[in-house]
């Protein structure tokens, strides 16, 4: 499904905003807000061993901005 060219640059992106996005999408965004530690846990368990594959290491997962979500304007 992705192409690497032998850079973990070009798929670790895509693949991660994937896979980050699959979990979020599970909580509400005020469980969000209130699990976001929870959700940070859960993408960098998902994501840690693929990026090690591609020889790059994952040490954290920040989930934040989310009080600026409530504020947007259509």
């Amino acid at each position: 499904m992705f192409a690497a060219n032998d850079f973990a640059l070009n798929v670790l992106p895509p693949r991660f905003l994937l896979e980050a996005r699959r979990i979020l999408e599970g909580y509400s965004l005020a469980k969000l807000k209130e699990k976001r530690a929870e959700a940070s846990d859960a993408i960098l368990a998902l994501m840690a061993p693929q990026f090690e594959q591609l020889g790059v290491r994952l040490e954290s997962v920040s989930v934040g901005a989310l009080e600026l979500v409530g504020n947007l304007k259509a």
